[in-house]
């Protein structure tokens, strides 16, 4: 892409071209940083998000298996409920 610009705009061996190049590189770095950072957060918050559904579910058995209570169908838990076949 440099040479083609270069060439289209005969700026080679100039002060501007080396300038050309400096705000480039600049552009280009900022903007490949910035969709790093971008998709480090997601995958980081993705992450985060399953972590608190798992310690959600942890702790709802818990306090399941501690109270003998089930939550959901609003009934105490019998102790064939907790015994497997």
């Amino acid at each position: 892409m440099d040479a083609f610009l270069g060439d289209y705009l005969g700026v080679y061996d100039t002060e501007y071209y080396f300038l050309y190049c400096l705000v480039f590189d600049i552009y280009f770095s900022t903007q490949v940083k910035g969709a790093l950072i971008s998709r480090v957060s997601f995958e980081f918050n993705i992450v985060k998000y399953l972590l608190s559904l798992q310690s959600f579910w942890n702790d709802y058995y818990t306090l399941r298996s501690l109270t003998l209570y089930d939550f959901i169908q609003n009934e105490k838990i019998t102790l064939d409920d907790l015994l497997f076949d």
